[in-house]
């Protein structure tokens, strides 16, 4: 008969929480619960993962039932009850709380530790640092990392079918190819510092989507979240984002329609600004995602964004070749097989992304922005094409507010575009330069009136249309 296990009584919770910590969460003298975030984290033998309450009660429950306490008259069952159990989960989730208020994965959990824990990939068999490329055959619950890939690291793998499949989809934009390593290079190394996001358009079978399912794999299908340019503007929309190191949306163009929350949240993200995240009969979550974009279309699709902002976000790259007369049913199979290959190759893209600090420019991008912009900024492009109307940004010019939106409404018409409304119109204007602004104001002995400033109107030509018929 083994002796009895003795742990202080109920009542003393945070003792019993110190020893539960040490008996049942630290294995190798290593803390493998962490209470963080407002959510538990276990460790998994590789990375952290999150972990409900209820798991955690159901394990100390099950510890607990075994161990006796010490009264006064005599050892007596600890005896586990549901008020018990969760004063002591109460209690862990003090004690193995990080100290530090700033704390954030990746982090090294405890002292003595150089390396930085930016640079550290975790993988199947071990922990790469990318900078050196030094491997670790191990894993450690020291490292606090929240994700980690699917397959071994292998230094001397290759990946011939995914190269072969490159050549015949780049040939017309080796420069594009390159961005596009580099953003695989990206993805994997937990990197969000350079603020982009990476659109890929293309025909249909042109290859893009096997380049998007290429990259999810190689980050990890349960690190890659697929949502709706739609939903990511809708109440709940951010809450799948939560952990998740990808983004990846498909076919952007058909789920759309203008919605600001969707651009500013964009924007946000991929900004690394700070988002509140509503979670559906949960607590809102507040941080900044890790969350790289992938976006992924037929064609160029508009965001409303007359600003402009958003554009200054995507690195784009446009394919031209169709597959669809001769396609290779097993090509995703092959390349599949090829994970370790490919992220070698994504480490190269990696590199010389470090080494240039900015993604290189692929030769299609300028015709995709150029498209882009014309989508997101019909008014943007009004002011650069009318030739009747010069943004001066000078405070001293002015022009009606009526007399701009008419020429607006003539140039649309010659341009096959459907005019705004004169609110939206005076909206849209603001947002395409700081220089702007819009106010119901005299000026000087003229009354009252709605005039745009920044904006004047260039003597000797009438109108729009006058112009364009004259040319």
């Amino acid at each position: 008969m083994t002796d009895p296990i003795i742990y202080p009584p109920h009542f003393m919770s945070m003792d019993v929480a110190d020893r539960v910590l040490q008996d049942v969460y630290s294995p190798n003298d290593v803390p493998e619960v962490l209470y963080w975030d407002k959510e538990w984290w276990c460790f998994n033998g590789k990375a952290w993962t999150g972990v409900d309450k209820e798991e955690i009660e159901g394990e100390l429950t099950r510890h607990l039932q075994h161990v006796y306490y010490q009264s006064k008259d005599g050892l007596k069952p600890w005896a586990p009850t549901r008020n018990r159990i969760s004063e002591i989960v109460w209690a862990l989730g003090i004690t193995s709380r990080p100290r530090n208020r700033d704390f954030k994965a990746p982090a090294w959990l405890g002292g003595g530790y150089t390396t930085n824990p930016a640079n550290l990939i975790v993988m199947n068999n071990g922990i790469l640092d990318f900078h050196t490329r030094k491997f670790q055959p191990s894993h450690t619950p020291a490292l606090f990392t929240t994700w980690h890939l699917p397959f071994d690291y292998d230094p001397h793998a290759e990946c011939p079918t995914f190269e072969a499949f490159l050549n015949s989809i780049f040939e017309h934009d080796p420069a594009g190819r390159k961005t596009v390593q580099e953003f695989a290079g990206y993805a994997v190394s937990g990197r969000t510092d350079l603020q982009k996001a990476l659109v890929i358009i293309g025909p249909a079978r042109g290859g893009k989507g096997t380049l998007s399912r290429t990259i999810q794999q190689l980050v990890g299908l349960s690190n890659v979240a697929s949502p709706r340019l739609k939903d990511i503007g809708s109440e709940f929309g951010l809450a799948e984002l939560i952990g998740k190191q990808l983004a990846v949306v498909e076919d952007a163009r058909n789920d759309y329609k203008d919605n600001p929350a969707t651009v500013e949240r964009l924007l946000s993200i991929i900004g690394e600004d700070a988002v509140a995240v509503n979670r559906k009969n949960r607590d809102f979550w507040h941080g900044t995602l890790p969350t790289r974009f992938l976006i992924v279309s037929n064609d160029v699709f508009s965001l409303g964004d007359n600003s402009g902002a958003i554009l200054s976000r995507f690195v784009s790259v446009k394919l031209k070749k169709s597959f669809k007369d001769n396609p290779d049913p097993d090509l995703g199979k092959k390349i599949n097989q090829e994970l370790p290959g490919i992220f070698n190759w994504a480490l190269a893209g990696l590199q010389r992304l470090e080494e240039q600090g900015k993604f290189t420019q692929p030769q299609t991008m300028e015709e995709v922005q150029g498209l882009m912009n014309d989508l997101n900024s019909p008014v943007a492009n009004f002011l650069d094409e009318t030739p009747q109307f010069e943004l001066t940004r000078n405070p001293e010019d002015w022009v009606t507010r009526s007399e701009l939106h008419h020429a607006y409404k003539a140039w649309c018409e010659e341009v096959g575009a459907h005019p705004m409304k004169q609110v939206n119109f005076v909206q849209a204007l603001v947002a395409v330069d700081p220089g702007i602004e819009s106010k119901n104001t005299a000026v000087g002995d003229l009354p009252k009136a709605r005039r745009i400033f920044g904006i004047r109107k260039v003597q000797g030509v009438n109108t729009w249309l006058t112009n364009k018929q004259s040319a």
